[in-house]
């Protein structure tokens, strides 16, 4: 027999977190589920590296995950991998920069910030988890400070996360070129920086092989007495992330005739005019992306909108614009 232990009891304990099992990503791609091994459903967002939301009762991954998909989609710009048990964020340079959404998606309005500012998804993430890097080789100046400082004006949805606790997987040419956190990022060796994120982060120079426009239809109600629109402006191709309050926009300023009810001059068309697809009203928020995808759902053929009428109460007529 030994000697008797020091202590028969712990000091104490530090208890980790259960293990991720599955995941799930939103159409929005920006939140994430996962269920760990307790069978606890939580709900994550990549952007701010943190836990929105934890889901108890039991409710099960799949049923959340119909809950909580909204008529918005994006391209997938990202993958998961979770086979550690943790939260690990994939980016490969060939979908990186595929993602796209406006600044007031993800609660970012106002504050200087345009009402139509963009976010390119895969660069605000690379700007957060390399920030102190990019900080160690831009702190003497030159090129790269000021291209770093001409980026400084596009918006970014900032980590709310403690540094060590976002982990992200860089891929090049199909193999793992780098896996770091931001608490971790500013000791990695420059040779081991995949060049594609150095150029996004450094030059701001980054692009995205995802086609960058949609072709799409706009024909007026049959079931409405609706003036159409000019010559050649019934087919059209936009940017994806074009907004059905752009579309209709458009609508009212190129008929071919004056719309009974809405006024020539400058108006808030989107009380006068509204979008369907499929039969399906469009809010005006909603991209041409997103309703091509969740509502088309025909990628053989370009997608028609339909425009139509809309009804408006005395109540909410629009004001003009002041000059």
């Amino acid at each position: 027999e030994g000697p008797p232990p020091l202590e028969r009891a712990p000091l104490a304990c530090i208890e980790g977190a259960d293990a991720i099992q599955a995941h799930a990503i939103l159409t929005d791609r920006w939140r994430v589920l996962t269920v760990d091994i307790a069978k606890r459903v939580t709900l994550w967002d990549v952007l701010r590296g943190v836990v929105l939301r934890r889901f108890g009762n039991g409710r099960k991954l799949e049923d959340v995950e119909k809950e909580l998909n909204a008529e918005r989609a994006v391209p997938s710009w990202f993958t998961v991998d979770t086979r550690s048990g943790d939260l690990t964020i994939v980016l490969d340079e060939r979908t990186a920069f595929a993602g796209l959404l406006y600044a007031d998606d993800v609660g970012l309005a106002g504050d200087g910030v345009a009402e139509d500012a963009t976010i390119n998804l895969g660069w605000n993430v690379l700007s957060n988890v390399f920030g102190r890097w990019v900080d160690a080789r831009a702190r003497g100046g030159g090129d790269a400070a000021r291209k770093k400082a001409a980026a400084g004006s596009v918006p970014l949805v900032v980590f709310e996360a403690p540094p060590e606790a976002v982990r992200v997987s860089l891929i090049e040419s199909g193999r793992v070129a780098a896996r770091t956190t931001a608490a971790a990022s500013a000791s990695l060796p420059e040779h081991k920086m995949p060049h594609w994120v150095s150029e996004a982060l450094l030059a701001h120079r980054f692009y995205s092989r995802e086609k960058a426009k949609v072709p799409f239809y706009v024909v007026p109600d049959a079931s409405q007495s609706l003036p159409g629109l000019k010559d050649g402006a019934s087919r059209l191709e936009a940017l994806r992330i074009l907004r059905m309050r752009q579309v209709i926009k458009y609508v009212g300023q190129n008929l071919s005739t004056p719309m009974e009810g809405a006024p020539l001059d400058a108006v808030r068309w989107e009380d006068h005019i509204e979008i369907t697809c499929n039969d399906r009203l469009l809010a005006p928020h909603v991209d041409l992306y997103s309703a091509r995808l969740l509502v088309w759902k025909n990628p053989g053929e370009d997608m028609v909108l339909v425009y139509r009428r809309k009804a408006v109460s005395p109540s909410s007529m629009p004001t003009r614009m002041q000059a």
